[in-house]
């Protein structure tokens, strides 16, 4: 039996240059398509939801999202089927549609080792010609691999320290992609000059912290959302202890803060 090796969190990272390209707010100016990609995106996502666990009443269906053509700066209408369960199809057809790059979808791993290998068996039963190979004694011989406890000598250390080496790289630098993204983001939706962190802290409090602006964003009234946008168009955000204005006129909301903070000491000023 064969299982996907992703989550629904390598599925959003996936995504992200999708989603960033049918964000509602993209296209605050046009209303029709504002409330198309909307539409379309609770659809879209709620599609993926249904496969983590694969879901009995899901069903195929077409979503349309406008996104902006960068050749020609007009819109584009692009069609998606969602069918099936395979997630890491849906996330390339969609980035396809998109013309996004796909280089960054993870790879996908699979188990299909035979019913009958016992739990925890090691690779070596995948993949062998079973027709060839007596089930009884492969059957003894891994239940005695099962047994052996592994050698704890100085190449198996090593290695395990490399691989968990990389393992770290990899998530750094994914962690500094989508960070990157996130900024983008605030930078785009805002008009912000440049986010800037301040604080000593791990770089997933950042993204928190972004997050946590997108959220404010995304829930604030028309009229509070246009306040924040003004006080950030072309000024510096930052990120540090304590929410304020600073003398050359950047903004700092505290780190340590929630949204319900950064207002409640009306940072953001009113016309």
């Amino acid at each position: 039996m064969a299982t996907r090796g992703v989550s629904l969190h390598d599925v959003s990272i996936a995504l992200r240059p999708f989603y960033f390209a049918v964000h509602p707010d993209r296209f605050a100016r046009n209303p029709r398509v504002r409330k198309q990609n909307e539409k379309s995106l609770q659809v879209f996502n709620g599609y993926l939801n249904d496969l983590f666990p694969v879901s009995n009443t899901i069903r195929p269906t077409d979503v349309r999202f406008s996104i902006l053509n960068k050749e020609n700066n007009d819109l584009q209408d692009i069609d998606i089927t969602l069918s099936g369960t395979d997630p890491m199809r849906i996330v390339r057809h969609a980035l396809e549609s998109c013309k996004l790059s796909t280089e960054n979808i993870p790879v996908q791993s699979f188990s299909s080792a035979p019913s009958w290998a016992p739990s925890g068996s090691t690779p070596f039963a995948q993949g062998i010609n079973v027709s060839n190979v007596d089930q009884d004694l492969l059957k003894i011989y891994l239940r005695k691999k099962k047994r052996e406890h592994p050698r704890n000598d100085l190449g198996s250390v090593l290695r395990t320290s490399r691989d968990d080496a990389l393992r770290k790289s990899k998530e750094a630098e994914l962690t500094r992609l989508t960070l990157k993204d996130d900024i983008d983001d605030i930078k785009w939706r805002t008009g912000a000059k440049d986010v800037v962190w301040q604080m000593d802290w791990a770089e997933s409090h950042m993204r928190r912290c972004l997050g946590n602006l997108s959220r404010l964003l995304d829930q604030a009234t028309p009229k509070v959302k246009d306040t924040v946008i003004h006080a950030l168009y072309k000024n510096v955000l930052r990120f540090g202890r304590g929410s304020f204005v600073c003398c050359d006129g950047s903004i700092q909301l505290g780190a340590d803060n929630v949204p319900e903070q950064w207002e409640q000491v009306r940072l953001f000023p009113h016309n």
